[in-house]
Order: C-alpha cells, then sequence, then structure tokens
C-alpha cells in the first residue's frame, strides 16, 4: 500500500512539474514576444519622433516672416518668396520630406503636398515667365508673396496642429500601422 501511494505522489509530482515547466516556458515566450514588440514599438516612435523633427524644422523654415512696407502699409510675409533662389530653397526641403511620408499622418502628408504644389506651381511660372523674357523683379516675388500669404499661413497652422496631435499619440502605434494601412 506504501508503494501505490508512492506512486500516487511520484505521478502528482511528475504531472505537476510537467504543467510547471509548459507555464513558465509559455510565460517566458510571451515575456519575450511582448520584449521583442515593445521594442520594435520604441523604433518605430523614435523614426517618427525624428521625422516630425525634420517636418517641423521644414515648416519654421517655410514660415518665417518678414515686415514689408507698401506705400503706407505695412505688412507680413514670408520670406521664402522673396527671391526665386529662398522659393527654390523652401520647396526644396519639402521635397526632401517625402522620404519620411511614411511616418507622418496621412492629413499631414496631405497638406504637405498642397503646401508643395503653392511654391512649386510658383516657382514653374517665374522659371517660365523668365525663359519668355518676362523677368520678376524684387516687387513682383513680393506681390505674389502677400497674394499667397493667407493661403500658405493657413496650410502651416493646419500642419503644426496636426504635429502636435500627432506627437500627443505617437505612443499609439497600432493606430497608426491601422492608418498606414488605410491610406
Amino acid at each position: 500500500m506504501v508503494i501505490l501511494v508512492f506512486g500516487d505522489a511520484f505521478w502528482s509530482a511528475v504531472i505537476t512539474a510537467v504543467i510547471s515547466a509548459l507555464v513558465t516556458n509559455l510565460c517566458l515566450w510571451w515575456h519575450k514576444k511582448t520584449d521583442y514588440k515593445r521594442e520594435y514599438y520604441k523604433k518605430i516612435i523614435d523614426k517618427r519622433i525624428i521625422a516630425y523633427e525634420k517636418l517641423f524644422d521644414c515648416i519654421s523654415f517655410v514660415g518665417l516672416k518678414a515686415t514689408y512696407s507698401l506705400g503706407d502699409e505695412v505688412i507680413e510675409m514670408h520670406i521664402c518668396f522673396e527671391s526665386l533662389n529662398k522659393l527654390k530653397e523652401a520647396n526644396k526641403k519639402i521635397v526632401l520630406l517625402k522620404s519620411e511620408a511614411c511616418w507622418f499622418s496621412n492629413d499631414i502628408n496631405i497638406e504637405l503636398v498642397k503646401l508643395n504644389n503653392i511654391l512649386a506651381d510658383l516657382h514653374d511660372r517665374i522659371i517660365q515667365d523668365n525663359s519668355d523674357g518676362n523677368y520678376w523683379s524684387y516687387e513682383d516675388s513680393i506681390d505674389e508673396g502677400l497674394k499667397l500669404y493667407g493661403k500658405v499661413e493657413g496650410l502651416l497652422n493646419n500642419i503644426k496642429i496636426m504635429i502636435s496631435n500627432d506627437i500627443t499619440n505617437l505612443y499609439d502605434v497600432e493606430k497608426f500601422f491601422k492608418e498606414q494601412i488605410n491610406k
């Protein structure tokens, strides 16, 4: 009778050890999996932070303003409209952000395309006029910059608001992935 009790206790201990080993290994696997996922998400967040820093630098450059006197009136304008070179530089900065587009929200990408279109269209128009012999003067550039001020300022403000919203939700990587799939 003692052997039978010993046998039951033995098998009970073996079953307990096997179950314990399975649970321990399952927990270790799950922990390793969540650690990997956590590290992966950190890398995604880091990449997005770097991209948003580049975006903010670009928006800050395009958004630089100066005060101009037109007769008795003093008005504000983005300095990227002062000359063809400044316009080209501003447009180039936006175009370079295209390589970072996958890290931005879809809404920001839409606004960046609109901003790029304004700058690129003006750039192309100036180049075309110059090649036709109708050279743009400083005053022509200022006039056009003043006409576009409201549109550009509106887009820059929208992008800044979107950057703030996106930055506060960077931790939600799964939502970001869903947005990327739905682009």
